[in-house]
C-alpha cells in the first residue's frame, strides 16, 4: 500500500502532478472527494483526468462521496457515464447528511456488472438490517430535510471560519461539515477540560502537532465552541 500525501503550499488539495504516480503497477486507487479531514475536493477537470488515465492504465478507482452533499457539487456519475467508466466505484452513506451513524448503511455505483458481482459476493448474508432498509427508504422521501441541513451546515461553517480566523487561527477552505485548523495553542487538552471534545489531527499522514479538526455543529454549540476558545487562547 503507498500513500500520496497532499501539499500544506497547495491547500492540501491534488494537482496534476499526482497524475504521473498514475502508472502500470497501481492496481486500485482510492480517493475521498471531499478529503479529510481538510474538506476540500476535487478539481471536476482533475478528477476526469484522473479517472480518464486510470482507464487507460486499467486501474481501478474508489471515490468515496459520502460528504459530497455537504458541498452542493454533483457526483462523478451524475455527469459522466457509468459505462463509459467501467473502472470506476463510488461510494456513498446516508449515516453523514442524515445523521444516523448507527444504521451503518451505505450503497455504491460501478458500471461494471462483473466487479459489482465480485464486490456481492464478498458481503456477508443479511449485510443489512431492517431497520437500516427502513431508515435509508425514509431519508430518501426527506428532501426538505436535506436542503435545509445543507443550508445551514453551509451558513454555520461560514460562521465557524470567520469568528475562528478572528482569533488567528489558521482555517483550511472545506466544503463538508468540518473545518481543519492549524494554531500554535494546545486546543485539544484545554477544551477537553471543558467537556469539549475536537479531533487532535497530529496523528494524521502528513500532519503534525497543531493541527485540528472540528465539527460544524448547531448554532448554539458553535457559539459555545468560540467562547469557550476567547477564554482559552
Amino acid at each position: 500500500v503507498s500513500y500520496y500525501e497532499m501539499k500544506e503550499r497547495d491547500g492540501f488539495c491534488l494537482t496534476e502532478a499526482f497524475l504521473q504516480e498514475l502508472q502500470e503497477d497501481v492496481d486500485l486507487l482510492f480517493l475521498a472527494n471531499p478529503n479529510n479531514p481538510v474538506g476540500n475536493t476535487i478539481e471536476d477537470v482533475l478528477l476526469e483526468k484522473i479517472c480518464d488515465r486510470c482507464r487507460e492504465k486499467k486501474i481501478i478507482v474508489v471515490i468515496d462521496e459520502c460528504f459530497l452533499e455537504f458541498t452542493r457539487k454533483k457526483g462523478f456519475f451524475e455527469t459522466h457515464s457509468m459505462q463509459e467508466y467501467p473502472n470506476v466505484i463510488l461510494v456513498k452513506a446516508f449515516t453523514k447528511l442524515y445523521a444516523i451513524p448507527g444504521v451503518r448503511l451505505g450503497f455504491l455505483f460501478c458500471g461494471s456488472q462483473n466487479k459489482t458481482g465480485q464486490i456481492f459476493n464478498q458481503l456477508p448474508e443479511w449485510n443489512i438490517s431492517i431497520i437500516a432498509e427502513a431508515a435509508g427508504r425514509a431519508a430518501l422521501d426527506e428532501t426538505e430535510y436535506r436542503n435545509k441541513t445543507i443550508s445551514y451546515i453551509g451558513k454555520e461553517r461560514a460562521y465557524l471560519k470567520a469568528e475562528l480566523e478572528k482569533l488567528g487561527i489558521k482555517v483550511y477552505p472545506g466544503e463538508a461539515d468540518f473545518l481543519l485548523l492549524k494554531t500554535e495553542h494546545p486546543l485539544y487538552e484545554k477544551l477537553l477540560k471543558e467537556k469539549i471534545l475536537i479531533r487532535d489531527c497530529g496523528n494524521y499522514r502528513g500532519l503534525s502537532k497543531g493541527y485540528y479538526r472540528i465539527a460544524v455543529k448547531t448554532h448554539e454549540e458553535n457559539e459555545k465552541l468560540i467562547a469557550q476558545l476567547k477564554d482559552t487562547i
